[in-house]
């Protein structure tokens, strides 16, 4: 597994959770800084978002990270659905949910000039911080884990989840074989200027119990990851790329 590290500069980091934190490929952004940008995978390519001015051509990017050239191809985007700052995006029936302060877009990667509407049902209540596993989606909210339970059209705790310790801010989530993972930063990894940045993962199997009993979920593991880089980076998102 690796965990794709977008920084608030001109760079993309890669690391593996299978290696200790390991760095295993940095590549730079090939045409201007982000800030505030969003990213996800798709088919084996990244793909980002936003983080820069609104009318910058190459407001959208994408990359096969696995490619010796580290080619970044730019993705066209209509001029009006271009915000700076970005909130998240998730992969949802083949399509891209690309969210701002302003609103959500779906963008087709399979139609790269393909950028649409969002029905509303989707995304109310959805805060930026989410993905989604088995078709639900799922976000992490004011130190909870709840799901988008479709047939019901409302957001369900996932329950049994207590142990796991609960943030404000700073927590994201992955999918990673269809297993719901939670990633935040390490509480050690903020002491000290030149300590390395540690983060926090556990994978969770959430069973629906019924419309009484809700979401259950079940931690499968707990682990600790040192990053290879300074402690004083955040995380901006975190995606799949293999198994």
């Amino acid at each position: 597994m690796f965990i794709i590290k977008v920084f608030d500069i001109l760079k993309v980091f890669l690391f593996s959770t299978f290696d200790d934190g390991k760095l295993l490929e940095k590549t730079k952004l090939k045409h201007q800084a982000r800030a505030g940008a969003t990213a996800n995978m798709v088919n084996g390519r990244v793909y980002v978002f936003g983080g820069c001015a609104p009318y910058f051509e190459h407001w959208a990017e994408s990359l096969d990270p696995f490619d010796e050239n580290h080619q970044w191809v730019p993705i066209p985007s209509p001029e009006n659905i271009r915000p700076n700052w970005m909130r998240g995006c998730l992969l949802l029936s083949g399509q891209l949910l690309v969210m701002s302060d302003h609103g959500v877009v779906a963008f087709d990667p399979n139609q790269e000039s393909s950028w649409g509407p969002v029905p509303n049902e989707v995304i109310v209540g959805w805060t930026g911080k989410a993905t989604v596993v088995e078709e639900r989606l799922y976000k992490y909210h004011t130190g909870k884990v709840v799901g988008y339970d479709e047939k019901l059209n409302k957001w369900r705790p996932v329950l049994g989840l207590d142990i796991l310790p609960k943030f404000s801010y700073g927590a994201t989530l992955t999918n990673f074989d269809g297993v719901l993972c939670l990633i935040w930063p390490h509480k050690e990894s903020a002491v000290g200027r030149r300590r390395k940045m540690m983060v926090d993962w556990a994978g969770i199997r959430v069973v629906d119990l019924g419309e009484e009993e809700g979401l259950f979920g079940s931690i499968l593991w707990r682990e600790t990851v040192t990053l290879g880089v300074p402690s004083s980076n955040i995380i901006r998102d975190c995606v799949v790329t293999r198994f």
